[in-house]
């Protein structure tokens, strides 16, 4: 073994000195190979230490060599084995080098992603800089600003990381291919030196492409329409690059196709389909996909034409074949003749026959897929021509029941049951998922099918159960049926099972931007159910809170409409509301609000005083005036699902808000309470709920008090308003909610809050003070709860106490006779003492009282306000008393010295002699 070559790079050893050739006689493997040469062996093996056996043939040596003849042949033999390997390990590398070569000729990396460098900004993704292009190589450049070029700098040449002119990172070479490793530190880098990682054009296409599968999976059409075009954006930066070969590019440009017909861009698709077609002439789903977008176009023969071509290309296609037996279907549909109903005797005959005699499942689904096509065209329409029995006509069909058809036909969906139950995925699974869709249009807006198909529901448990080994198209089918059935109890009664309902919230939470989005159905069934029960089981489900907030905010109105009421039903249950996470979603919630309320035309812009509680100038475009111009919309004028979600949204958050101080904080921190502000004049039970909902608010925070206080909700309330085109209507809609008890006493409430805020007097002062005055005690009218009692004779009492009484003449002596006086004699306790102060303010004025005693006298009711006076008096001795310990003099008002007080004056006077 020591004669063997350690290594191909090692020079050839010399004749073995015969110290060495006696060391190697004395080694018994030596001894063995010597016997296999002796006896006329042609191959055998050497084992070699630290290397690999080495395998030597045909060693040729004279008949009765010698052993050292014998050992020279051996070493003779492994020079050649070692130049052999030489020769082979040469040209591997020669190989790769050329490769290297032609990889590095053709490569136009698409973009480089460095990683390691002890620099941190240095590393992430370098994309190219345009059409830069510097010394023969491509510039990149990462998000912060860092290049990747390559470089000649004095008489060498090689890439170089830095932003210029630092350098970070260097390797020295002429390839125009940055290299992976081995990188140098330069003078403004910091160790360890980065990895560089190079990202092909056709890996980066490869990888939109997987993305765009990806969400095309889930169910996720826009998604995936953005990640093809991406794709194909890459490749066409990159024309003529290593890999990107028309076939790939015409799988995007299908891909994009079917993603967009999910859409409804139907003109997109057909784009998309034939430019697939120019670049792949025999791409069959190309066809397909080009005849579905022009036949959802009604361009009927375009469409045909497109599928004749397909089968052209690839004869006796399914895929071909089953569209183009859809397509004929669906223009007997359009020709509105007898044929239609034949066709669907015909298919509901072949389908009984395929069932009872067990076909297979291709045969069965083809049939089945042809049914909601035909269903869908006989729906019926509204006429105003009395002839016609219930006032219903076929938009193109004869006047059929076709949907009870299909059930008789059927035998009360009984031949369609067998079907309806979990199948391996394949073509069984196809089966079920065409049944269910059969089932769905025969039973939508058919209440006699509906009632028909109750016992079968539950049959649809096991399959949404079975989530994990049911295709989601399948699921979708099942949700699709169950919304169809939503309204029905058996129904509500399948998604009260917990698994169920984590089946359904499973097909839910997959985005749906198709045309037809199932969400839409299954959404508007249960906000058309209004069971706070079943929403609370869905709402239970993990992730299921998310959806339906997703959903609320849609832009899609079909969706977002029935989301929304969705929301305001779940907010009207307490159980549904700790599931919402209202204190986790507060900013979507408020979004919620603004997004419904824009919708609202503006009706005018109130003015209100500029400056706000704190002294603060309000947010406004306009620095020459003090005043701030709010928009008003008309949130009335908003579909009646819309008023009614909001306003279940207010009071739900009134309710919540009342015990949950963080919620509170933070429908503060998004602004909620000006989002409120202008429901309070819409039209009850919205406006209700959101004076409500302020209330609470202006009870725990300060910042709604503000808001209310700066947008003029108090003059609301209180029916001052300027003259404007809806300024009759608002105060319409206000007065129409201050109708109800309840709600007067929360604008009472409110109002006692706001009282000193400054900016509130401010702009009542634009006002008459009589109708101010007035409105404020019409609040107390009625029978107040003793918090409103409280809360109405603050705000009155400031009203009156503003600028030294100014606003005290005006008070009306019959709303003090008829409102204040009553209510003061009934009630006790705070609210008593409450009612008191306003009370006292006029009546120790002697202006007013002379004025208004003629209208107590005239009443008959001078001992009442005796009365009243008579137990002012008391409540201020027991106040006096619980202050001081004893109780005031009369003759001393204020505790005055008696030197000061009239009485010392009169005790004088009588005790002159």
């Amino acid at each position: 073994p020591a004669l063997v070559q350690k290594s191909p790079s090692m020079p050839a050893a010399a004749e073995p000195s015969p110290a060495e050739v006696e060391r190697l006689m004395s080694d018994p493997r030596v001894r063995e190979l010597q016997y296999k040469l002796a006896h006329g062996g042609e191959k055998f093996k050497l084992e070699v230490t630290n290397e690999k056996p080495q395998e030597v043939r045909n060693i040729v040596v004279p008949e009765g060599a010698s052993e050292e003849e014998q050992m020279a042949a051996l070493q003779r033999a492994m020079e050649e084995e070692a130049r052999n390997k030489q020769r082979e390990a040469d040209e591997e590398a020669r190989r790769a080098a050329a490769a290297k070569a032609e990889r590095i000729a053709q490569s136009d990396p698409w973009c480089y992603v460095l990683s390691g460098a002890g620099t941190a900004a240095a590393n992430g993704t370098y994309m190219r800089d345009g059409t830069a292009v510097k010394n023969g190589a491509r510039v990149y450049v990462n998000e912060r600003g860092f290049l990747l070029s390559h470089e000649v700098v004095g008489g060498g040449e090689g890439w170089i990381v830095g932003v210029a002119p630092k350098a970070y990172y260097g390797f020295q070479t002429t390839d125009k291919l940055a290299p992976e490793e081995g990188w140098a530190v330069q003078e403004h880098g910091s160790s360890p030196a980065p990895r560089v990682a190079h990202v092909e054009p056709l890996m980066a296409v490869e990888a939109a492409k997987r993305e765009g599968n990806a969400a095309f999976k889930k169910g996720d059409h826009a998604a995936a329409v953005q990640r093809y075009g991406e794709a194909l954006e890459t490749a066409a930066a990159c024309s003529g690059a290593h890999g990107l070969s028309d076939e790939l590019l015409a799988v995007l440009h299908g891909n994009r196709a079917e993603a967009r017909l999910q859409l409804g861009e139907h003109a997109e698709a057909e784009g998309d389909a034939d430019a697939a077609l120019e670049l792949d002439p025999c791409f069959v789903k190309a066809y397909v996909r080009r005849a579905k977008a022009l036949h959802a176009q009604e361009r009927w023969g375009a469409a045909e034409a497109a599928l004749r071509d397909a089968l052209e290309v690839s004869p006796g296609a399914r895929e071909v074949l089953s569209q183009q037996e859809e397509y004929r279907v669906a223009a007997l549909a359009r020709s509105g003749k007898e044929a239609v109903l034949s066709e669907l005797s015909g298919l509901l005959g072949r389908l009984s026959a395929l069932v009872r005699r067990k076909g297979t499942a291709s045969e069965v689904t083809s049939l089945l897929r042809q049914l909601p096509s035909l269903l869908a065209s006989l729906k019926t329409k509204p006429t105003d021509d009395p002839a016609v029995p219930g006032g219903l006509i076929y938009e193109s069909a004869p006047n059929h029941d076709a949907q009870v058809y299909v059930r008789l036909a059927t035998n009360g969906f009984a031949l369609l049951a067998p079907l309806l139950r979990p199948m391996p995925k394949g073509a069984k699974e196809e089966l079920l998922g065409a049944a269910l869709e059969t089932v769905a249009a025969a039973v939508r807006d058919c209440p006699t099918n509906m009632s028909a198909f109750d016992k079968y529901v539950p049959q649809l448990v096991p399959i949404l159960r079975a989530k994990a080994a049911t295709s989601l198209e399948v699921l979708r089918s099942a949700v699709r049926l169950l919304g169809a059935m939503g309204v029905r109890a058996s129904a509500r009664r399948v998604m009260h099972d917990p698994a169920t309902a984590e089946g359904l919230m499973h097909v839910l939470s997959f985005p749906d931007s198709s045309s037809q989005r199932l969400h839409v159905a299954i959404i508007a069934a249960l906000e058309d159910m209004r069971d706070t029960g079943t929403l609370a089981n869905l709402l239970a489900v993990e992730g299921a809170p998310e959806t339906f907030w997703r959903e609320a905010h849609s832009r899609n109105k079909d969706v977002n409409g029935p989301s929304r009421g969705l929301i305001g039903t779940a907010m009207t249950s307490a159980v549904c509301r700790r599931r919402l996470g209202l204190r986790e979603r507060t900013k979507r919630l408020v979004e919620l609000v603004e997004k419904m309320t824009a919708d609202a035309p503006v009706r005018e812009e109130y003015v209100v005083a500029r400056r706000a509680a704190g002294g603060a100038p309000a947010a406004t475009g306009d620095d020459d005036d003090d005043e701030v111009k709010w928009p008003l919309r008309d949130v009335a004028a908003l579909p009646e699902s819309d008023t009614r979600a909001l306003g279940e949204i207010a009071r739900g958050l009134a309710d919540e808000a009342a015990a949950d101080d963080e919620l509170v904080e933070a429908l503060t921190r998004h602004g909620a309470w000006r989002a409120l502000v202008p429901l309070c004049v819409a039209r009850p039970p919205l406006s209700a709920g959101a004076i409500r909902c302020l209330r609470v608010g202006m009870g725990r925070t300060q910042a709604a008090i503000d808001a209310g206080a700066e947008l003029g909700l108090p003059l609301w309330l209180l029916g001052c308003r300027e003259p404007s085109d809806a300024s009759e209507d608002f105060n319409a809609n206000v007065a129409t909610t201050l109708l109800a008890q309840a709600a007067r006493d929360d604008a009472c409430q409110l109002l006692g809050y706001v009282a000193n805020q400054a900016v509130v007097h401010e702009s009542a002062e634009l006002y008459d003070p009589h109708d101010v005055l007035h409105a404020a005690i019409g609040l107390l009218s009625g029978s107040p709860s003793d918090d409103a009692a409280c809360g109405g004779g603050r705000a009155l009492l400031h009203l009156l106490r503003y600028q030294r009484s100014a606003r005290l003449p005006a008070l009306s002596a019959r709303d003090v006779h008829d409102v204040l006086v009553p209510l003061f004699l009934r009630k006790s306790g705070e609210a008593k003492e409450a009612l008191m102060r306003p009370l006292r303010v006029a009546m120790a004025d002697t202006a007013w009282m002379e004025a208004a005693w003629p209208y107590f006298e005239s009443r008959g009711s001078a001992a009442k306000v005796q009365q009243v006076v008579h137990e002012m008096n008391g409540l201020e001795e027991m106040k006096a008393i619980a202050t001081t310990g004893k109780a005031p003099d009369a003759m001393r008002p204020n505790a005055a010295p008696l030197a000061d007080s009239l009485e010392a004056q009169h005790r004088v006077e009588n005790l002159q002699p």
